[in-house]
């Protein structure tokens, strides 16, 4: 759904973003205290991305990762101020494996294009693995699946963020 403030109108969308890949179906059955690891996997994830931590990023991924994000030897864009992240949203999770997860992220941020401050909302897919050895779970890639040009994101009342041509 989307709301557009200025014809107070809301526009149901039922078909996929563009470029954005089907999301799941399945019922997800996972111990909940697996399910808390994974989740704050990511959340600890997409923080020290925002934070430019390189090393707190490097622990948090399998020496295998890969991607299609940012690169597969670059983990964290360096430097600069862009894309920053405003807000995330852990939207559908599948089992992959025994001790493995698909997880879709939505990612509201900022950054500049076509000459203007753009809101975007990204989906990205993380694919979470359980390390036996080490006792945790890691992060063995992170895939693009859609994204869209926003007008506005709002937070909450009273903070929102807006595409701006400068």
């Amino acid at each position: 759904m989307l709301w557009d403030s200025k014809e107070k109108r809301v526009f149901v969308i039922q078909e996929p973003f563009w470029g954005m890949s089907d999301v799941w179906s399945d019922n997800l059955t996972i111990y909940k205290n697996n399910w808390i690891d994974v989740r704050n996997l990511i959340s600890s994830f997409i923080m020290a991305f925002d934070l430019r931590d390189h090393e707190k990023v490097r622990a948090l991924v399998t020496k295998d990762y890969d991607s299609d994000f940012v690169g597969p030897e670059v983990v964290i864009p360096v430097g600069g101020q862009y894309p920053v992240f405003i807000d995330y949203n852990i939207v559908d999770a599948t089992k992959t494996g025994t001790d493995s997860f698909k997880v879709r992220v939505e990612i509201i941020k900022k950054e500049v294009f076509e000459n203007q401050d753009a809101v975007i909302k990204q989906y990205l897919d993380f694919d979470v693995i359980y390390d036996k050895s080490k006792g945790n779970y890691f992060i063995n890639g992170i895939w693009k699946a859609g994204n869209e040009t926003l007008q506005e994101y709002t937070v909450f009342p009273g903070l929102t963020y807006k595409t701006e041509k400068y």
